[in-house]
Formats: structure tokens, C-alpha cells, sequence
């Protein structure tokens, strides 16, 4: 278990924020949102930085997560 307010716990923290932000993706050419989305993701994996880089793999998971969700946009003409 993590300890209140240790460096773990602000990560996952913020973590859960992100997702609560931006968990349901916008439509692909809503650009303003995918920048603003890659703008939080990329100042929190340079704020968690280590040398395990979980931080970044967090990063990579929720970005591809989206990417998914939104492949078939272009063809749905969602």
C-alpha cells in the first residue's frame, strides 16, 4: 500500500484525474482536444519520470487505449 500523499500515491492520484478528463475521447478531427490530451499526458509522464519509466508506460497504455477506441472514427465518419 502506498502512503498518503508519498510520490506514488500523488502519481496514481493524478492518474485517475487524467483518465476522468479524457477517458472518452473526442472525435479525431476535434484537434484541439487530442492536443490538449497529448499536452496533460506528456507534463505528467515528464512529472513521474524515473527510471523505471512507469510513468511513461502509463502513458503509452492510455494513449494507445484512445487510439483504439477512435480507429474506426475515419470510416464511420463519427
Amino acid at each position: 500500500m502506498f502512503k498518503q500523499n508519498s510520490k506514488e500515491w500523488d502519481m496514481f492520484a493524478d492518474y485517475y484525474k487524467l483518465c476522468g478528463k479524457y477517458w472518452t475521447p473526442e472525435a479525431v478531427d476535434n484537434k484541439e482536444w487530442w492536443d490538449e490530451m497529448w499536452e496533460a499526458t506528456d507534463e505528467f509522464r515528464k512529472k513521474y519520470e524515473t527510471d523505471d519509466k512507469f510513468a511513461a508506460y502509463l502513458v503509452i497504455a492510455f494513449r494507445d487505449r484512445l487510439k483504439n477506441l477512435t480507429s474506426n472514427q475515419e470510416e464511420l465518419k463519427i
